[in-house]
C-alpha cells in the first residue's frame, strides 16, 4: 500500500524565540525554516496554539516524520525606555573591575575604552579649535574668516540633535531590549514577568498536547534560541522544570546513579557527546515510568548566546554567580547538587503523590536538574562577540565554534550575529539539520 506523504511515525516541535532588536513576527521563523526544509512538504498553517493572528505554524514532513516549527513572538512587550537606561547599563558593564570582564570580551571593551577617551579628547580639541576659527559677534552670528554664516546657537543646536539621534537610536536598536530584560529594576519588572507568562504558556502548550491514550504528542520537543532570546528561553524553561521536577519520578536510585557515574566518567574526558547519550537514555527512562509526566524537552540549542557571558552580564561579580549555581537558582549542564542531598542532583521524596505505589520510595531530580535530560548546544561564530563559549553554565554544554563564510560577516562588526540560518552559511545550517535529524542537502554542504 502507498504510504502518504502526511504519515510520520514520529513528531518533534521546534520552538524558536528571536533575539534582540526590531523583529516583526515570523521574521525569524520563515528565514530558519527556509534554510532547514529539504525535499519534504512543507505546510503554512494557522498557530493555533499561540493564539496570536500573527503568527503561522510550518509543518515538515521528512522521513516518516513530522517537524512542527512555532515561534515565540516577544518582542511587543517591551516598550523603549529612552537613551538613558542604555547609557547607565554600559556604565555598569564598563565600571565593573577589570578580572570580571570575560577574556572574549576584553578587547571589545578595552576598545571601547579608547573609544571614549579619543572622543573626549577630540571634543575638547574641536571646541578649541572652533573658539579659535569663528568669530562670534554681540549678535550671536557665527562668522567665518570674517564672513558671517549662521545663527550659532542653532547650527550647534542642530549638529548635535542629527548626532545624538543617529546614535541613541542605534543604541537602543541593538541594546534597549538587553537592558530592559537582564536588568530587573521597577521600571520593567511587569514586562520580564509578561514575557516569561507569555512564553510559558506556550511552552507548556506545546510540551503538554497529548495523543489520545495520554502518550505525549510530541517525541521531542526542541527549544532554538538567538541572541537575547536564549536569556529568555533559559529562563522559561528553569521555570517550567522547577515546577514540574518532583511529578517525574523513578522507584528506585539505580538509574540515577549510574547516570550520576558515568556523566562524571564522561566529562573527566571531555567526552560531551557520550554525556548527551547518557541524557537520552535517562529521559526514556524516565519516559517509561512517567508515560503522562514526562519531561519531553531533548535540546536547547542556543545561537550567539549573551549566557557566555553570564556572570558579567547577568550579576555584579562571578562570586556572586557562583553562589547562585551552588544554590541551584541557575540550572547548570551537569547539573548540581542539592545541598542538602549528600552531593546529589536527586534525593528521596517524602510525597507520596509522586510514588508508583503507595509504600514505595520516590527518587526524584532536584529543581536545577533540568540538564539532566535536556541537551544544550551552543553553537557560535567566532567573529561574534554577543556570543562565545558557554563555560560557566558547566562541562556538560557541547560548545560548537564555526567560522562564518563571506567578508561582511567576518569584518562588520555584529554582521556575524545574525547570519547563523543564512543559506550561504553551509556550517551552522547543517548542523542545525543535523542536531534536530534532518537530512542534509547537498546543495548545503
Amino acid at each position: 500500500m502507498k504510504t502518504s506523504k502526511f504519515e510520520s511515525n514520529k513528531c518533534i516541535a521546534v520552538i524558536s524565540i528571536h533575539g534582540m532588536g526590531e523583529q516583526s513576527p515570523m521574521d525569524t521563523l520563515r528565514g530558519l525554516v527556509q534554510s532547514l526544509k529539504g525535499d519534504g512538504v512543507l505546510l503554512n498553517q494557522p498557530d493555533t496554539v499561540s493564539k496570536s493572528y500573527e503568527l503561522r505554524r510550518y509543518s515538515y514532513f521528512e522521513d516518516l516524520s513530522k517537524y512542527d516549527f512555532y515561534e515565540y513572538y516577544w518582542a511587543n512587550l517591551i516598550q523603549e525606555k529612552g537613551i538613558w537606561n542604555v547609557i547607565r547599563w554600559l556604565k555598569y558593564l564598563l565600571c565593573k573591575k577589570f578580572s570580571e570582564v570575560p577574556k572574549r570580551l576584553r578587547i571589545p571593551y578595552f576598545f571601547i575604552w579608547i573609544a571614549i577617551l579619543v572622543g573626549i579628547a577630540y571634543l575638547g580639541d574641536l571646541a578649541y579649535s572652533i573658539s579659535s576659527v569663528f568669530e562670534i559677534d554681540n549678535a550671536c552670528n557665527l562668522k567665518f574668516l570674517g564672513i558671517e554664516s549662521v545663527k550659532l546657537i542653532p547650527f550647534l543646536f542642530f549638529i548635535i540633535i542629527l548626532v545624538s539621534l543617529l546614535v541613541t537610536s542605534k543604541l537602543n536598536l541593538y541594546f534597549g531590549d538587553v537592558v530592559n530584560y537582564t536588568i530587573p529594576a521597577k521600571n520593567n519588572i511587569n514586562e520580564r514577568e509578561a514575557i516569561r507568562k507569555k512564553g510559558i504558556t506556550l511552552f507548556k502548550s506545546i510540551i503538554d498536547r497529548q495523543n489520545p491514550n495520554g502518550s505525549p504528542y510530541y517525541d521531542k520537543v526542541v527549544v532554538l534560541a538567538h541572541s537575547l532570546g536564549t536569556i529568555i528561553a533559559y529562563d522559561i524553561l528553569k521555570i517550567i522544570w522547577a515546577e514540574r521536577h518532583d511529578k517525574i519520578s523513578l522507584h528506585d536510585a539505580t538509574e540515577l546513579i549510574k547516570f550520576d557515574n558515568l556523566s562524571r566518567e564522561a566529562l573527566k574526558n571531555q567526552d560531551v557527546s557520550q554525556y548527551q547519550q547518557l541524557q537520552d537514555k535517562l529521559r526514556d527512562i524516565l519516559l517509561a515510568q512517567n508515560i503522562q509526566k514526562c519531561w519531553n524537552v531533548s535540546d536547547f540549542i542556543t545561537l550567539g548566546s549573551p549566557l557566555s557571558h553570564a556572570s558579567y552580564l547577568l550579576v555584579d561579580s562571578h562570586n556572586i554567580f557562583n553562589e547562585r549555581v551552588t544554590e541551584l537558582e541557575f540550572p547548570t549542564s551537569p547539573p548540581s547538587p542539592s545541598v542538602d542531598s549528600e552531593g546529589s542532583f536527586y534525593y528521596l521524596s517524602d510525597n507520596t503523590q509522586t510514588s508508583h505505589e503507595p509504600d514505595s520510595p520516590s527518587y526524584v531530580l532536584n529543581h536545577g536538574a533540568l540538564f539532566a535530560l535536556t541537551k544544550w548546544t551552543n553553537i557560535y561564530f567566532k567573529q561574534d562577540f554577543v556570543g562565545g563559549a558557554i563555560d560557566c553554565f558547566g562541562k556538560g554544554i557541547r560548545n560548537i565554534e564555526l567560522h562564518p563564510v563571506g567578508i561582511k560577516t567576518r569584518y562588520v562588526p555584529f554582521y556575524a550575529h545574525t547570519s547563523y540560518w543564512d543559506t550561504n552559511q553551509a556550517a551552522s545550517v547543517n548542523l542545525l539539520k543535523s542536531i534536530l535529524g534532518l537530512t542534509t542537502s547537498r546543495a548545503n554542504q
